[in-house]
């Protein structure tokens, strides 16, 4: 099953795009499935997610989900590439990684990053935390936006002021900041109070879309 997650803008009050989710799926924890994918079968998972989105006709805009790995592999990129369209914007998966990444390896992966981009493809950096924040500023590569975590979040809202400060430290890399975990209206009201553009969660119905080959390809 694919879901797509809406994602609301706040100024223009309108769902402006949908994150593109597999699973979950009865009986398997999809999330740790999906992050021991290696990188030939994320991308191949990719391909079948992009396919989905091409039968759809529209043009709201899609984020897809690419780990690090994936990110730093050069053949890989190239060969995705002829396969992304200006609908669709990629978002870096898995920040938690890129402390992990060699010197060579980082060099790859800001190549690639700006490889992506001169395609007319918009990168987001997806679920940030505080504790990453030091990470991603480092990198010399700016995206177009960032996703704060929806964990940070629900634990930053608790305290308004800790979350206002930390979504304007997120804007000070760039112009748009995504708050995920929105599942009520009062956390909507926080969010936008402190300074988000988006805001993302179950507030918004899902749409869900039944493919037997997605399905079938979560199971080992």
């Amino acid at each position: 099953m694919l879901r797509l997650q809406p994602i609301y803008s706040v100024t223009k009050r309108i769902i402006h795009g949908y994150e593109v989710l597999s699973g979950p799926l009865p009986a398997q924890d999809c999330e740790t499935f999906f992050s021991s994918l290696s990188s030939a079968s994320h991308q191949t998972l990719l391909v079948q997610q992009l396919n989905i989105i091409k039968q759809r006709n529209d043009y709201s805009r899609y984020y897809l989900n690419l780990p690090v790995a994936l990110l730093s592999d050069m053949f890989a990129i190239e060969q995705l590439l002829p396969e992304l369209h200006n609908n669709i914007i990629i978002e870096l998966q898995d920040p938690e990684n890129i402390s992990r990444l060699s010197p060579s390896a980082a060099r790859v992966l800001n190549h690639n990053l700006n490889l992506i981009r001169a395609n007319d493809i918009p990168i987001w950096l997806d679920d940030i935390a505080p504790a990453l924040f030091d990470d991603v500023s480092s990198l010399l590569f700016k995206f177009d936006g960032i996703k704060i975590d929806k964990h940070a979040f629900w634990t930053l809202s608790e305290t308004p002021e800790h979350l206002r400060q930390f979504i304007y430290d997120c804007h000070t890399l760039t112009q748009n900041v995504t708050v995920e975990g929105i599942e009520n209206i009062q956390q909507q009201r926080v969010a936008t109070r402190c300074g988000a553009n988006f805001l993302q969660g179950f507030l918004w119905p899902e749409i869900h879309i039944q493919h037997p080959y997605l399905f079938t390809y979560c199971y080992p």
